[in-house]
This record gives C-alpha cells, structure tokens and sequence, in this order.
C-alpha cells in the first residue's frame, strides 16, 4: 500500500477549481497530484456542486456570481478583464455551457455593438442587452477594463431582466470594487 500525501477539502477544492479550466496532465503537473486521483476527485468534486453549476475561476468572485446566479432565467455569467486578451477572472454557469463559449457571445456582440456606439458618437459602453431566439444576452460593462456577461434562458420575461438592473449593477460595483484591490 502506497501512503501518498493527504489533502485538505480546502486544497482539493483549490485544485479542482483549477482543473475546471486546465487539462488533468497541466493540473498533475502544477500539482503533483496523479491523473487517476484528479479523476476520481473530480467525480466526488462533480457530485458536490450546486445545482449542477460550474465554477470556474478565482474564489473571491463566487459569491457575488452565485447571488447573479440566483435571479430567475440566468444560465451563465462571466467576468472578463478586457477585450484585448480576455483573461478570464471567473464564471459561473449550468454544466452545458463553456467559458469560451462566454467569451465568443461577448466578443461577437460587443465588435459590432462598439463599432455602431462610435460611429454614432454615443459615448462609453455601459450596457448591451440582445435577444435571441433561444434567450437573452446582457453585458454590463463594470468598469473600464472589466466586462461581465449573462446568458438568459428563452422563457424568461424580458421585463423581469429590466427590474433586475439595478441590482446587477450593484454587484457589478462590488464585483468592481474587489477587481480594483
């Protein structure tokens, strides 16, 4: 019998967040944890997530996501830091959904929507909201180098979306607020 290093709940949730967003060989390798385990913890890691929702990304952001997450019809939500390398700071989304696929709405949304806000000499970007056939897509800008996008599902009221502005734009300042430090 092998008497390998045992990890804490906090370490293995560490790396399985890491996991989300990186090969299981870059995640043996960054930390020294064997293929077969990330494995078998990511079926046990897999089990204890909520309602089937994904996190991906640096912790402190999950519980500002979580609230966003917990108004009706919201499927997705992504942080990015820019538009020029799209980092990704966190998200938090059903298990169907991928973090490129956030940023491939975003981006394809925003070129467009950027080029018309110029030409028409609106000013700065604070909002796009766009419905699709299948849903709704709302990005709010929340500061100058951070943007955030939210996937809706198809059977939401777009009038309960507008309601709710206001306090996505408050978590968006806290989001912002802890971006900043």
């Amino acid at each position: 019998m092998s008497s390998g290093k045992r990890y804490s709940k906090e370490e293995k949730e560490k790396i399985m967040y890491y996991r989300q967003s990186h090969t299981y060989r870059e995640t043996a390798d960054k930390y020294k944890v064997s293929q077969m385990t990330l494995a078998r913890w990511s079926q046990k890691f897999k089990n204890k997530v909520e309602s089937g929702d994904r996190f991906t990304g640096d912790p402190a952001y999950k519980a500002p996501l979580q609230a966003l997450k917990y108004i009706e019809g919201v499927k997705a939500i992504g942080i990015f830091s820019d538009m020029t390398d799209g980092s990704s700071v966190a998200s938090l989304t059903d298990n169907n959904i991928s973090e490129d696929v956030l940023f491939l709405a975003m981006i394809t949304s925003l070129s467009a929507t950027v080029r018309s806000t110029e030409s028409l000499n609106l000013g700065t970007f604070n909002l796009l909201l766009s419905r699709h056939s299948k849903g709704f897509l709302i990005i709010p800008g929340i500061s100058p180098n951070l943007l955030m996008i939210m996937i809706y599902g198809e059977n939401t009221d777009i009038n309960k979306i507008i309601q709710d502005l206001p306090y996505i734009d408050r978590v968006g300042q806290d989001i912002s607020k802890r971006y900043e430090k």
